[in-house]
């Protein structure tokens, strides 16, 4: 039995990538992976943010995110997060340079 599933929006595609990826370890890291990256898109970018986002994503193919999600080592995972960030802008920027630095702390 083959089920079709339609692409999925920007919120579900970026909850189901959290719930599956072995690199967001508690429900805290993947509710804020998940609000991090739903932030505002620079005003009159809108559109092209989110499709660009989930073309990240797999296009939103349910199926996809699972492959992404399962298959990405802790490198191609941070690359993403990076991408997806540089998309919403300079915003993204700040916060993946204050993980950086707290990283470098430890």
């Amino acid at each position: 039995l083959t089920v079709k599933l339609s692409p999925l929006g920007l919120r579900a595609s970026l909850e189901l990538l959290a719930r599956l990826s072995p690199h967001l370890v508690t429900a805290q890291d993947r509710k804020d992976f998940v609000n991090g990256l739903l932030l505002p898109p620079p005003v009159g970018r809108e559109a092209e943010v989110t499709q660009g986002m989930l073309e990240l994503l797999g296009g939103g193919h349910p199926g996809r995110i699972v492959e992404i999600a399962c298959g990405a080592d802790a490198e191609h995972f941070r690359g993403m997060v990076v991408g997806l960030r540089d998309l919403l802008g300079p915003g993204g920027e700040e916060e993946e340079e204050e993980e950086e630095e707290e990283e470098e702390d430890e």
